[in-house]
């Protein structure tokens, strides 16, 4: 593979001006489709979708998404729903 490089592909690389044009450009539009395809990255891969299908955490899940998901699940806040008293800390 080596040889091939140095025999054909190098020289045909460094022969014209025109390749090195070519290269560069085709170098360009990659890194520009790259830079925007970065932008349009978005965090988010469900958890269910990690459960197998017959699990028992994935019943879990599923209905913690349809009946919870409006309310916080850290610490001692999973009953309450966000804005509410208790669930900023206050006591009754």
């Amino acid at each position: 593979m080596q040889w091939v490089m140095q025999r054909y592909y190098g020289p045909f690389i460094t022969r014209k001006r025109a390749v090195h044009v070519v290269v560069m450009l085709a170098f360009g539009g990659l890194a520009i489709m790259s830079g925007v395809g970065i932008t349009k990255i978005n965090q988010g891969l469900p958890i269910v979708d990690l459960t197998p299908n017959d699990h028992y955490a994935r019943d879990f899940l599923v209905n913690v998404q349809q009946h919870w998901l409006g309310f916080a699940y850290t610490n001692n806040r999973i009953l309450f729903r966000h804005g509410t008293p208790l669930a900023n800390g206050a006591s009754t």
